[in-house]
C-alpha cells in the first residue's frame, strides 16, 4: 500500500498539510505531497506514525478530497481515522 503522511502538527485551519517527498518539507498541495510505502512506514514507524504524523492509505485521502487540497474538516477528520488514531499513537 501507498500513503501520504497527514502532518497533524502543522495542519491548522480549513486544510490539512502533508508530508513532502523524501521527508522534505510540507505542501496542502496533494499533487506535491509525498508517496510512502508501507515498508518505509515499518522501518520508522515511531518516527512516521505518532501524534503529529499520521499514515494515511492515498487512495482514502482521494476520497475525501474536495479539491485538490483535502479540506480540514469533520467528515474527513473521521475518514481519515484521526481520532482513532490518535488514541493509540505514541508521542514523539
Amino acid at each position: 500500500m501507498k500513503y501520504h503522511l497527514l502532518s497533524l502538527k502543522w495542519s491548522k485551519g480549513n486544510h490539512y498539510v502533508w508530508w513532502g517527498p523524501n521527508n522534505i518539507g510540507y505542501t496542502t498541495d496533494l499533487e506535491k505531497a509525498g508517496v510512502y510505502t508501507e515498508e518505509q512506514i515499518n522501518q520508522q514507524k515511531h518516527y512516521y506514525c505518532n501524534t503529529s504524523t499520521m499514515p494515511v492509505q492515498v487512495e482514502v485521502v482521494n476520497n475525501g478530497i474536495q479539491q485538490r487540497v483535502s479540506v480540514a474538516d469533520c467528515d474527513n477528520y473521521k475518514l481519515f481515522g484521526i481520532g482513532e488514531h490518535l488514541k493509540a499513537a505514541v508521542e514523539y
